[in-house]
């Protein structure tokens, strides 16, 4: 949930991510729309995601081993992190808080 007090839906089986604001039954997608993929505009099996103070979005894309930074209103993502290392488990989202948390 953002401070606006929107929440963020991870649909792992349409590789993206909606926005829920209060009493919206139909969400935006809010990250990728554009169907499975390794593109900057595509996600491939998301699992978690976290909202920082500027809307910003950080998806874990979890098939493509990265997590991808969404910007507000952005059609394509920045490449913010490529998972190299066996020890971080994207599909728990065991990448350290802080990490996300700078700005």
């Amino acid at each position: 949930m953002d401070e606006n007090g929107s929440v963020y839906v991870v649909d792992f089986g349409h590789h993206e991510v909606r926005r829920y604001r209060r009493v919206q039954l139909k969400g935006t997608v809010v990250a990728s729309g554009n169907g499975t993929g390794n593109c900057l505009n595509q996600l491939y099996h998301p699992t978690c995601v976290f909202i920082d103070r500027d809307q910003s979005i950080y998806v874990f894309d979890t098939g493509n081993n990265r997590v991808m930074k969404w910007m507000q209103g952005a059609t394509e993502a920045l490449l913010w992190l490529v998972v190299k290392d066996e020890d971080i488990v994207l599909h728990n989202c065991h990448i350290p808080m802080e990490l996300l948390s700078i700005n």
